[in-house]
């Protein structure tokens, strides 16, 4: 989370700009997102992911659930079309080095 200034408004679309944001990171990666409003990130018609913020107290919360390393066993279960990184390059990908690239773009973008 981060502070957000008392004077200013909220953005109705703030969780779509984070989801552009991430959106960059996944595509640098070589997949080929697109954005479903309000705040779905989908490869084809599969959802990889998504983008939740809330404002508290003049604070700022983001969550980012993604399906990075995720098999197809694993979203089995699942009630919708759902894909990840790996089932999509057949790649997995380290987590501290995206988490850090997610959380630079976001400082660098929005803080």
């Amino acid at each position: 989370f981060f502070d957000w200034p008392e004077n200013k408004p909220f953005p109705r679309e703030f969780s779509l700009h984070v989801a552009r944001l991430v959106k960059q990171i996944l595509t640098d990666h070589g997949l080929a997102i697109h954005l479903k409003w309000p705040n779905d990130l989908l490869v084809g018609n599969k959802k990889i992911g998504g983008i939740l913020t809330e404002i508290k107290e003049n604070k700022v919360i983001i969550g980012i659930g993604l399906n990075i390393n995720t098999t197809k066993e694993d979203l089995a279960e699942v009630d919708q079309a759902a894909t990840s990184f790996f089932i999509e390059t057949q790649r997995t990908l380290s987590l501290p080095p995206l988490i850090k690239s997610i959380f630079t773009i976001i400082n660098l973008n929005v803080i």
